[in-house]
């Protein structure tokens, strides 16, 4: 989602200078009109592909949005207001990222908006599921609650983020040496000997004519290869945090743990 800087007036007559997410310029103004600002300028803030990539954009990891959840629901219990409770959890945050998009959200409470429309702002650090529970909370006017099942919800998903990559370490490891080993064999080991058959003369079989010849076009495109790799793995990363390309990833898992259980229910 693009990034705008905004010149907007107060109702208090305090100019405030802000970064927010929206979809385009026209939802940005009429979301801020209805909270109250009167928007001077809006603008797209350049240089958009660097700060996807993570250049001059850092993110939230799960540990810092746990840490922050668990401060809010022991303020949020203590009796304190939303805006006193941010108050006191911005006095203690580290410098970050975090800070930042709290500064916004206090401001954004401040000037009238729910907490839930305040972090839907925004959605690269503040997930989905995270934004309807706090809005599901303020409905049902039982909002700690459904922050403490979110907590446990996150300490779950790290628990086993942290199986998954242990898990996961050792077969890495052993793919990673193999890939390179073969890699290795295919664009140095194998024209070497090519070249000496070529010496030679000797007639080849076709399957390893093929091969040589795979390997040569392979050993002068090899650069070319690996940045085409690259490439597409950002792109599919990108794509997969669409709206579009999320639920088609979620559609596509559903779909293929479907296949499994009737593959295993096979006689």
């Amino acid at each position: 989602m693009p990034l705008f800087k905004c010149k907007i007036g107060a109702a208090d007559g305090k100019i405030l200078e802000k970064e927010l997410e929206a979809a385009n310029v026209s939802v940005l103004k009429q979301s801020l009109e209805e909270q109250g600002f009167f928007v001077f300028e809006l603008r797209k803030k350049p240089m958009q592909f660097l700060q996807d990539v993570g250049i001059s954009r850092r993110k939230v990891d799960n540990k810092a949005l746990l840490t922050f959840n668990q401060e809010l629901l022991v303020l949020i219990k203590a009796g304190l207001p939303i805006i006193q409770a941010l108050d006191t959890i911005l006095e203690r945050v580290e410098k970050g990222r975090l800070p930042e998009i709290l500064n916004e959200v206090r401001e954004d409470v401040k000037g009238g908006a729910a907490l839930s429309t305040a972090f839907q702002k925004h959605p690269k650090v503040f997930p989905h599921l995270y934004i309807a529970s706090v809005q599901a909370g303020e409905r049902t006017g039982d909002l700690p609650q459904t922050i403490s099942r979110y907590i446990a919800f996150l300490k779950k998903s790290e628990g086993f983020k942290k199986k998954v990559i242990s898990a996961l370490i050792y077969p890495g490891i052993i793919l990673t040496v193999a890939f390179l080993a073969v890699t290795m064999l295919l664009v140095y080991v194998v024209p070497t000997f090519s070249q000496v058959y070529a010496d030679s003369k000797s007639s080849l079989p076709l399957p390893t004519q093929m091969l040589i010849g795979f390997t040569s076009v392979l050993k002068r495109y090899f650069l070319v290869a690996v940045g085409l790799i690259i490439i597409s793995a950002f792109l599919l990363r990108k794509w997969s945090e669409t709206e579009a390309g999320r639920f088609r990833w979620i559609a596509s898992r559903s779909e293929f743990r479907s296949l499994v259980r009737f593959s295993l229910s096979m006689p």
